[in-house]
């Protein structure tokens, strides 16, 4: 597809949120559909990926029902690429009128609690550049940046979405050197003594770019590896992807409750159903009945193994709805609600009519008919 084709699809998809997805981290679009998709060598501005993970494609479509540019690699200083290159993706993406980023990478751990497999969020980040690097380090009102690029609120709301989950997150210092070689054990030290918690190759010099585009930024690293000497064995990239991979459902699940509101929308689980259904099972389900009184709303699901359950929320508060009978589910999900209410939506975005079920109440129960 040439860039105009695409950049027509994108103009009439108008994504709001973006993502770019760092070494091994294909396997996070699960709930994600492209609907156009052109290579970087066809962007103004870009150049292509020569990086092993990095598949240097961009596409637009739609991540859970949320209209998203997604990057499929990245571009990076060690590929011989100037700072402007590799920040074309964001500026892209602000032209696009993306107004949140999501921007993932691959990280060695210096934490001792970042091991691989691990997940780190980005509060802040140190760039270990050995010259002068570009950026005016000025916002979109031509105002001097803040300390971070990064939202502070973004951060602690998935943190607490995850540890609603019963998954720790731990969030830290991200250390941005040039590579293409990993750094010597001596340089680990020096970066842990400076206060680095994880470190790479990429991420930093998009952050900032994002942040003076005025865009709201928010960093995660797939620790893919303990960093050199804190670990046995010499570092490589082969590693760096098959660890990338293991972490790639559970930053997909990240990045899906980012997207599904401004903040975050953690999914309703098996483990916060009281092992009753799990997320799978509601997905491309459908809505058979609902009822209501003034202490009670029902609602009958059939889930996509077949089986029948009753949702029952208690003392509800209120009550919206454009929900057509056997309305098909594209998701179940919790939104955030000023305490102590909830508030749950039964949604099918993928529909064109935008289906939806929402419902606020305290409490809710289910059982399986």
């Amino acid at each position: 597809m040439s860039f105009a084709e695409f950049r027509a699809a994108a103009d009439g998809i108008r994504p709001s949120a973006a993502v770019i997805l760092g070494s091994g981290l294909a396997g996070a679009t699960t709930h994600y559909r492209p609907d156009a998709l052109a290579s970087f060598a066809d962007v103004p501005g870009l150049a292509p990926s020569g990086v092993p993970g990095h598949a240097g494609k961009v596409s637009v479509g739609y991540w859970s029902g949320v209209p998203v540019l997604v990057f499929h690699g990245r571009l990076h200083f060690y590929e011989g690429h100037s700072w402007e290159t590799i920040t074309g993706t964001v500026r892209l993406a602000s032209e696009l009128g993306v107004k949140r980023i999501v921007l993932t990478n691959a990280a060695g751990g210096i934490h001792p609690d970042l091991n691989p497999g691990g997940v780190m969020l980005i509060r802040g980040h140190l760039k270990w550049f050995p010259f002068p690097c570009e950026g005016k380090g000025l916002d979109a009102k031509g105002e001097f940046a803040i300390a971070t690029p990064y939202s502070t609120q973004m951060v602690e709301s998935l943190i607490d979405a995850e540890s609603a989950l019963c998954r720790s997150l731990h969030s830290g210092i991200y250390a941005a050197l040039t590579g293409p070689c990993y750094e010597t054990p001596a340089e680990i030290r020096a970066l842990k003594a400076m206060g680095a918690d994880a470190v790479g190759m990429s991420t930093a010099m998009e952050a900032e770019a994002a942040a003076e585009c005025g865009l709201e930024v928010l960093g995660i690293s797939c620790i893919t590896n303990k960093a050199a000497g804190l670990s046995k064995g010499a570092l490589n990239h082969t590693e760096v992807q098959v660890n990338g991979a293991r972490t790639a459902k559970r930053v997909g699940e990240m990045i899906d409750a980012v997207l599904n509101s401004g903040v975050v929308v953690p999914r309703i689980t098996e483990s916060s159903f009281i092992g009753c259904v799990g997320e799978a099972d509601f997905h491309d389900g459908s809505i058979l009945m609902v009822e209501q009184n003034d202490e009670l709303v029902r609602v009958r699901v059939r889930g996509a193994s077949g089986k029948v359950y009753v949702v029952g929320f208690n003392n509800p508060s209120g009550v919206r709805a454009n929900c057509p009978e056997n309305m098909l589910l594209y998701s179940l999900t919790e939104m955030s609600c000023p305490p102590p209410m909830r508030r749950f939506v039964f949604a099918n975005w993928d529909d064109q009519s935008q289906a939806y079920l929402e419902i606020e109440a305290k409490s809710f129960t289910v059982h399986a008919e």
